[in-house]
């Protein structure tokens, strides 16, 4: 029975000092990937900013969505249409 109770003990703590260490390493790596990306947009956006445009040069940010023309109904799928009367 301590064999088997030192053998978990054991096991468990080489577990939580491998989660803890490979924790420690995730971070740092995504720490330094997070700088590295942000480095980099940053870089894009001063060249984009630095850019200097020609005389007559148009910049569209936007260009809206055309909406689709509207079918005109025949009024067979529509029915017959009635004048509302006001009954008293």
């Amino acid at each position: 029975m301590g064999i088997v109770l030192k053998f978990l003990l054991i096991a468990f703590v080489i577990f939580y000092i491998f989660s803890k260490l490979f924790g420690f390493l995730f971070r740092v790596l995504l720490g330094r990937a997070a700088t590295q990306y942000k480095n980099q947009q940053q870089q894009q956006g001063y060249k984009n900013a630095n850019r200097q445009r020609r005389d007559g040069e148009l910049n569209v940010d936007y260009v809206p969505v055309k909406e689709k023309p509207k079918r005109k109904s025949t009024g067979s799928a529509d029915g017959e249409y009635i004048d509302f009367e006001e009954v008293k």
